[in-house]
């Protein structure tokens, strides 16, 4: 009997294509990453975009690490200690990166809602780095009890950090996950009401302010929201196409215990399907973040401004 296609991409070559497609993505990110903080001001400098990209750069060194410290001969006769909990680490460590991103994701979706619906509380309150700092903590929190749960642990099934390793990643799985994923979703909806109504009245305020004569600079911060938020959608599209709609077709079948042969021969392929979604965020949000060229005039004085406009 023949090894399925997926079994034997996932065995053999998935950890070839996640190393390369990582290491792009640290590439992108970091670019990404320096030029949103060279542009924005001290006041928006910190948000939860660049907070979605750190994650996208922590996820990428992650896989990184796991290539690097991937081993496919171990003697089980005379393993050590360390090695049994590194399997156990690289076994377990992709889910909660998975669960890092999405909850990023979902937070930079509140972000763009809560900018859109309330500007003006958003700024008072400064909820943009509320928000960032709380994605922070909540990413820093699942990394240490991981790794912790996986230091302390014992080789034996039956002691108590090993039993709290494999619930802290069933939970992770079977409820945080769905439960990130669902949340997600609402947000992801939310956002894209929000966003069709706030392009047609930053398109308006855009055509007044240049029908006034107004100079260029007072419709960049419009152009740089419209910016983020196109940033934003594009994320929602392609984490929905390749990561929630899989899983949640995965999760449905383990619930109701459904039998489909054709779930079998994607799941193998979920984690690069996760990872080519994080590159093609990382490349667009660097592709708007290039500055262009362009030159506006201004007809109440003849004078030329030159200035930068996002993509």
């Amino acid at each position: 009997m023949s090894i399925p296609i997926g079994l034997q991409y996932q065995e053999k070559y998935e950890r070839y294509f996640l190393f390369v497609t990582c290491i792009v993505i640290v590439v992108a990110s970091l670019i990404s990453l320096l030029v949103h903080i060279h542009r924005s001001k001290s006041l928006h400098r910190w948000g939860m975009l660049p907070v979605l990209l750190a994650n996208c750069i922590l996820y990428s060194l992650m896989n990184i690490l796991y290539f690097v410290l991937y081993k496919d001969n171990y003697d089980y006769y005379t393993i050590r200690e360390v090695d049994i909990k590194l399997v156990v680490w690289q076994g377990s460590v992709n889910d909660v990166t998975e669960v890092v991103m999405s909850l990023a994701s979902t937070l930079l979706a509140l972000d763009r809602v809560l900018v859109m619906t309330w500007p003006l509380l958003y700024h008072v309150h400064n909820m943009g780095r509320k928000l960032a700092a709380f994605s922070c903590f909540v990413t820093l929190g699942l990394y240490v009890v991981h790794s912790s749960l996986v230091l302390l642990m014992d080789v034996r099934p039956e002691e108590t950090f090993f039993g709290l390793l494999v619930y802290f990643n069933y939970s992770i799985i079977e409820k945080v996950l769905p439960s990130a994923l669902v949340i997600e979703a609402l947000l992801h909806i939310v956002f894209c009401i929000h966003f069709q109504r706030f392009s047609r009245r930053a398109q308006n305020a855009i055509a007044r302010k240049q029908a006034a004569q107004v100079g260029p600079l007072s419709i960049v911060y419009p152009l740089i929201l419209l910016q983020v938020n196109h940033i934003t959608l594009f994320q929602i599209v392609s984490h929905t196409l390749l990561c929630a709609l899989p899983h949640l077709v995965i999760f449905v079948e383990h619930v109701c215990d459904w039998e489909m042969d054709w779930i079998n021969c994607i799941y193998p392929f979920y984690s690069s399907a996760f990872c080519v979604s994080v590159l093609l965020f990382t490349l667009f949000t660097l592709y708007k973040l290039k500055p262009t060229k362009c030159f506006e005039k201004v007809h109440s004085n003849s004078v030329l401004y030159y200035m930068r406009q996002p993509t």
